[in-house]
């Protein structure tokens, strides 16, 4: 048996297979020690949904697939989402960092029996940083 990935978590993408997103950085330094950063993000995920496997999950056999062509990009049951990020980082010394971060997350599936279901997220942070990476939670 062989599968593409490692710890159940997809190596390609975290989203696995069945999806187009959209991806926007700004990066800008208004001042010597000052940085501030915006991300949006947006993604629609087809879902596999009642036992037909759509390719929405990489763990799905690809024989059980319902047909071989005419399949589109999105297709199955519909999830969109969108994710939002703004930081604010000033260097107070050399190597430490003071940041403010927030972050906006929404997420609906529609159903093709006429059932939405949506959730909505929101995270601020703020903390000090010795130079060293950032943990991005993009998904």
């Amino acid at each position: 048996m062989s599968n593409y990935s490692h710890y159940n978590q997809p190596l390609a993408h975290p989203l696995g297979s069945n999806f187009y997103e959209v991806i926007g950085i700004v990066r800008y330094q208004p001042a010597y020690k000052w940085n501030v950063e915006g991300r949006a993000i947006y993604y629609k995920k087809g879902l596999d949904s009642a036992g037909v496997n759509m390719g929405g999950n990489i763990f799905e056999n690809y024989m059980t697939r319902p047909r071989d062509l005419h399949f589109s990009i999105g297709g199955g049951t519909p999830a969109t989402c969108v994710n939002l990020y703004g930081l604010v980082s000033y260097q107070w010394k050399e190597n430490l960092f003071l940041e403010l971060s927030a972050m906006y997350r929404h997420y609906s599936v529609n159903d093709p029996t006429d059932t939405y279901h949506s959730s909505h997220s929101a995270v601020f942070t703020a903390g000090v940083r010795i130079n060293m990476f950032r943990r991005q939670y993009d998904y």
